[in-house]
């Protein structure tokens, strides 16, 4: 009985380390988050997972690299999509998306500013990049919601909060919360808008995964990201109802063991 005991104590413990260690193979595989906008103000990529490596051999790991790699696996002419060179600024991006606009282009990390393709980048790290849509006036406003991915049951409500970037007279970056911002479903108006605070509660009426952003008329937004899975209640019935079987069935399989080994 003790030898039957130790075994599933082993099995118990092996099971409770099996999520940890995918989680650090998970940081280990150097994963990184990438949105970008393009010229027209469509998100194109939305926080979509990218792997991060050394791909311009400089020693580090940048917004150069990430860039780099998310055009390589994303974009249809591959790394030729995107370029950057060295200015008196630093590294500053010359074509993004495979549009080339005299160097008209924004880049965020964990929604702060960068100050150029050479900023270091971290697993983990969202990397928002976009095209000026406005070329003349240099109106674009970086914004962004407080959760980039969620995952809710049909029919449950749903707070996110809209926020925006500007800068003061002496160019200091200044974060303001957006108010009566239409909220869009896969680019698609919805009845749904932010109040003074920024802040807004959806709720979804289908399962499927859905791509939240944001407009106003007040500001030239870039478009804030959000990716939503959503379960319907059958499916969430089903899990949930799935899981207590397994529960039940590791539990009786436990007391016939020990019987026997008791017995034996």
């Amino acid at each position: 009985m003790k030898k039957t005991a130790g075994m599933l104590i082993c099995l118990l413990i092996l099971a409770g380390l099996l999520p940890a260690a995918v989680s650090a193979q998970s940081r280990l595989s150097g994963a990184v988050f990438v949105s970008i906008a393009d010229q027209n103000g469509t998100p194109v990529l939305a926080y979509e997972k990218v792997s991060l490596s050394d791909m311009d051999r400089d020693g580090a790991l940048t917004v150069n690299d990430v860039l780099m790699a998310a055009h390589k696996e994303h974009h249809r002419d591959g790394k030729e999509g995107f370029s950057s060179e060295k200015t008196q600024y630093g590294r500053s991006i010359t074509k993004l998306w495979g549009v080339e606009n005299g160097g008209s282009y924004g880049c965020f990390v964990n929604d702060v500013s960068c100050t150029s393709c050479n900023d270091p980048i971290r697993p983990g790290d969202h990397l928002y990049a976009y095209i000026y849509t406005d070329t003349v006036g240099f109106s674009d406003t970086y914004s962004y919601f407080d959760r980039q991915t969620l995952t809710v049951n049909a029919g449950e409500p749903v707070t996110l909060t809209l926020s925006c970037v500007g800068y003061d007279a002496s160019w200091n970056p200044v974060t303001e919360a957006v108010a009566g911002a239409v909220i869009l479903f896969d680019g698609e108006e919805t009845e749904f808008v932010t109040d003074e605070n920024g802040s807004v509660t959806l709720v979804f009426e289908s399962g499927g995964e859905v791509l939240v952003s944001a407009r106003t008329d007040t500001k030239n937004l870039t478009p804030a990201v959000c990716r939503v899975s959503v379960n319907t209640a059958s499916k969430t019935t089903m899990i949930v109802t799935f899981s207590l079987i397994c529960c039940a069935v590791a539990a009786a399989g436990f007391v016939v063991m020990i019987r026997r080994s008791r017995h034996a």
